[in-house]
């Protein structure tokens, strides 16, 4: 559970609400923990736009309601979740993802930040219908799509995620730097959101028909949740050599399900999710703390430091010394 001030107190979230065109910023300055802004706007295609950029240091939690929505949030940095109030389970927005979500009934939840995180995400929401007048068939549904690329089939959230491609990272990046402080800032806005909702269609569309690259495991809730454990002690325990084997044992689930599950939860493998945890501490701690190279790649899972440095400038661009120095 996370703890800290509910610095959003009083702001209903809702895909039905009504957004001043102009745009507006929820939150903004520093207070209670918050540093940075929250923003929305309505553009003139019907979407209902927010650019979340700021810095939790005690956390957050919010009561959250999705109405029938179709969502794209990409996440370029921070990690956020989701909880339904009515289904026991959760969405989790985790950095370099980008989240796709259909809900074809309102759903009631909590969205939590966690302490000491840096948010920087777009978060998009079309009408179902709107988007689905898009598609160039009319055969499949926006939710027979999504249920394809995820291997799920069910009634009120359904979530699919994936690493965020270059092309959308670099549009959200310019939305985020862009703003909606002027009209011209909204109508750059409008367009970004459009090219956005193109690509996702396009790669919802590219899926095959056939059944041969569908996910042939439907995970269940229970499952579901043993695959969210497994994430839970992974990146809880960075410093332990995890074997998927080992993993999967650990929260009683066949090794099969722990690695579909990762890809469809998460976006990624077992092994490239623990990575980037083991990364993103390795510079959290290069940066914070005055332990030396090894000791910091030993406390992140690595026992050979050339091993660790050469993970590390293929992930960060540059060696843990020249990051550190930065």
């Amino acid at each position: 559970m996370i703890s800290g001030n509910n610095v959003l107190a009083g702001y209903s979230v809702s895909g039905e609400e009504s957004v001043a065109a102009s745009g507006q910023t929820l939150l903004g300055g520093k207070r209670c923990g918050f540093i940075g802004q929250i923003s929305r706007s309505l553009t003139l295609s019907g979407c209902s736009l927010r650019l979340y950029d700021f810095y939790s240091e005690t956390g957050l939690q919010q009561k959250h309601c999705l109405e029938p929505v179709f969502v794209i949030c990409i996440t370029l940095s921070g990690t956020v979740r989701f909880d339904t109030a009515d289904q026991g389970e959760y969405v989790e927005f985790s950095d370099g993802s980008c989240s796709l979500i259909y809900a074809d009934q309102p759903v009631q939840g909590m969205l939590c930040v966690p302490s000491h995180t840096q948010v920087s995400a777009v978060e998009l929401r079309f009408p179902p219908r709107a988007v689905e007048a898009f598609l160039s068939t009319t055969s499949v549904t926006l939710a027979g799509y999504l249920e394809r690329l995820s291997g799920q089939c069910r009634s009120g959230v359904l979530p699919v995620q994936f690493p965020v491609p270059s092309v959308i990272r670099n549009l959200a990046s310019d939305m985020l730097s862009k703003g909606i402080e002027s009209g011209c800032d909204r109508l750059w806005q409008e367009a970004w959101s459009l090219e956005i909702l193109a690509h996702v269609l396009r790669r919802l569309e590219d899926q095959p028909v056939t059944g041969a690259t569908v996910p042939t495991t439907v995970l269940s809730l229970r499952d579901r949740r043993k695959v969210a454990e497994a994430h839970r002690l992974m990146i809880t325990q960075l410093d332990y050599e995890w074997s998927i084997r080992e993993l999967a044992t650990a929260v009683g689930l066949n090794e099969n399900k722990l690695k579909k599950g990762f890809g469809c939860q998460f976006g990624s493998s077992v092994y490239a999710c623990l990575q980037k945890h083991r990364m993103q501490a390795a510079a959290d701690l290069l940066r914070n703390c005055a332990d030396s190279v090894t000791d910091v790649a030993l406390s992140v899972g690595y026992s050979s430091p050339a091993h660790f440095a050469k993970v590390f400038r293929r992930y960060h661009g540059v060696s843990p010394r020249e990051f550190r120095r930065i």
